[in-house]
């Protein structure tokens, strides 16, 4: 096979390189092919067959080292398999957004391999299967943002802790276990500690600030837990935290989008003006209110209705009801996941945060600004004080 890369650079690569960029090649071919013909057929004439297809051709990916890609051709293969039994779960505007972004993803992959750019020079882009750690020299101090709970395609119950640094580089701390030994609850795993050898709990570690002495860190700001770690508590700067973020109007929020790549989302933390009632779409299988900012400009706060997602909608319903029942204060800003919506900006909330402290109604636990909304209850929440 041709490839489009300089003879002599290529002379200079062994022989393993040579071969994945043919197999990148292939790769490609085979992806482009794919979304031709869902392009012309749609999402009605997919069958079991085209989710064998869907997996081999992850196979392909991961075997040509387009692991980026790779995942999100699982994603979709989930995606159809719940379109086909006719899951209320299956969302039509995630399976538009899982197509756009393979097809942005191979574009973007495809012209700078064809710009002659081998796979190290691609990383960023394509993705490794396996993420390498580097050791900082110094601690690194870190106040927790947010953390939120999840169920993976794969099997997989776990708690991703969001964290930033004084200079507002966000970093993430992540925990899973097998579903088959642990269940499908996200909230057990906050009583666990995230590894053997801190003395720290999940729990403990998504609030206030911590410094990190022997800290692990992969290039996408991802901390490694490993035995040699050690936690302390760090100086907390509450709210100002959230500066990194922080997006005062929906506008702000709109440029912070914008500055990511086509189909992509951001962080972001929002104070909303108002907030309507929230409302369950059972058909489209999510809960969801409008939020306006101090304009009147309207956001969607939406959740999925997903069993590991109960919490959520319970807590948002609880602060913004219709049903109050175990009724909490309403948080004073929202930090979340901001992306595109079938109908305009949609943020999906993770973390709550309130001014004045809240506790919680479980015994034992301290007040803190913030709630995580599908790991922690508000059932009952107060005011501190």
């Amino acid at each position: 096979m041709s490839l489009p890369h300089d003879p002599a650079v290529l002379a200079e690569q062994p022989k393993r390189i040579v071969d994945q960029l043919g197999r990148m090649a292939a790769a490609f071919d085979a992806i482009d092919g794919l979304l031709h013909r869902l392009g012309l057929q749609g999402l009605q004439r997919m069958s079991r067959a085209s989710v064998d297809e869907l997996g081999a051709l992850a196979q392909t990916a991961h075997n040509a080292g387009l692991i980026t890609i790779e995942r999100e051709l699982n994603r979709l293969t989930t995606l159809v398999e719940r379109a086909l039994g006719r899951d209320p779960l299956f969302d039509m505007h995630d399976w538009q957004a899982t197509v756009s972004r393979i097809w942005l993803l191979t574009r973007r992959s495809r012209r700078r391999f064809e710009g002659g750019a081998l796979p190290e020079q691609m990383r960023g882009l394509i993705g490794v299967a396996r993420r390498s750690y580097e050791l900082l020299d110094e601690a690194l101090e870190l106040q927790a943002l947010g953390a939120d709970g999840w169920v993976s395609d794969t099997g997989f119950v776990g708690v991703t802790v969001y964290y930033v640094a004084e200079d507002g580089a966000l970093y993430q701390v992540v925990s899973a276990r097998p579903t088959l030994h642990f269940g499908s609850d996200p909230t057990r795993l906050l009583r666990w500690p995230a590894h053997d050898a801190l003395e720290q709990s999940l729990g403990e570690m998504s609030h206030g600030a911590w410094r990190f002495d022997g800290a692990k860190v992969s290039a996408d700001r991802r901390l490694s837990i490993h035995k040699d770690l050690r936690l302390h508590p760090a100086p907390y700067v509450g709210g100002r935290a959230y500066a990194a973020v922080h997006a005062p109007d929906w506008r702000t929020a709109l440029d912070r989008l914008r500055r990511t790549a086509p189909g992509e989302s951001t962080w972001v933390y929002i104070e909303p003006a108002t907030v309507s009632v929230v409302e369950t779409d059972h058909t489209r299988g999510r809960a969801r209110a409008v939020a306006t900012d101090a304009h009147g400009a309207r956001l969607h706060i939406e959740a999925p209705l997903r069993r590991e997602k109960n919490l959520l909608v319970d807590n948002l319903e609880r602060m913004y009801g219709p049903h109050r029942e175990g009724a909490a204060p309403r948080c004073d800003g929202l930090f979340g996941r901001l992306d595109v919506g079938d109908d305009g900006l949609r943020l999906s909330p993770i973390t709550g945060v309130w001014v004045q402290p809240l506790r919680l109604a479980r015994r034992g636990r301290p007040a803190h600004h913030t709630a995580h909304l599908s790991l922690e209850s508000l059932h009952g929440a107060r005011r501190a004080g």
